[in-house]
């Protein structure tokens, strides 16, 4: 057991804060039954992660087949160029000189040629894509692109001991409706 109690003691637990009306030796049958084992077995094995019920699962996929389909969004997801080195969720660990301070980026997308490197920033909304621009958020994620950009600028010179033009776009993708996917530069 992940805890490092006994099993009579998990199930002890586990009946004392489920709060059950039947009685421990009912639950605890219960529990070894086969699917309740492959269940519990799923959710250890997948520890840490997100799990999502199927609506939500047909959200992701209708987002991402949105992004797919359109014409801009789809060039930063073709992985058929062996030209380009890229990245996805790339963590930036970095500081600026003089604050005492360790700073972290997580980028959703990072995509470099010789001359450039495009950073790509994925937002999802349940609002109408084509007004993003025209939100708090969208301040909010130029400011977060900002910050990113900058982390960008010190991880290429203290990696590849050179500067890039970083070219910023912002791909916003409804979760609603019709699953519209807007990119904005």
């Amino acid at each position: 057991l992940v805890s490092g109690v006994n099993e009579d003691a998990a199930h002890e637990i586990a009946y004392l804060k489920a709060d059950y009306k039947l009685t421990p030796e009912v639950v605890k049958s219960k529990f070894l039954e086969a699917d309740v084992k492959l269940y519990v077995n799923f959710l250890y094995n997948n520890a840490g992660k997100i799990i999502l019920n199927e609506e939500d699962w047909k959200t992701v996929e209708n987002c991402r087949s949105s992004i797919l389909s359109h014409k801009k969004g789809s060039e930063f997801f073709d992985t058929n160029n062996l030209n380009l080195i890229h990245f996805t969720e790339k963590e930036i660990y970095w500081n600026i000189a003089g604050i005492p301070l360790a700073l972290k980026s997580k980028i959703d997308k990072i995509i470099m040629n010789n001359d450039a490197i495009y950073l790509i920033d994925i937002k999802s909304t349940s609002k109408n894509v084509h007004y993003y621009h025209k939100t708090k958020e969208f301040v909010s994620t130029l400011r977060q692109l900002s910050f990113y950009k900058t982390a960008v600028e010190w991880w290429t010179r203290k990696e590849y001991k050179k500067s890039f033009n970083i070219i910023t776009y912002i791909i916003a993708v409804q979760t609603t409706e019709d699953n519209e996917t807007v990119v904005y530069e």
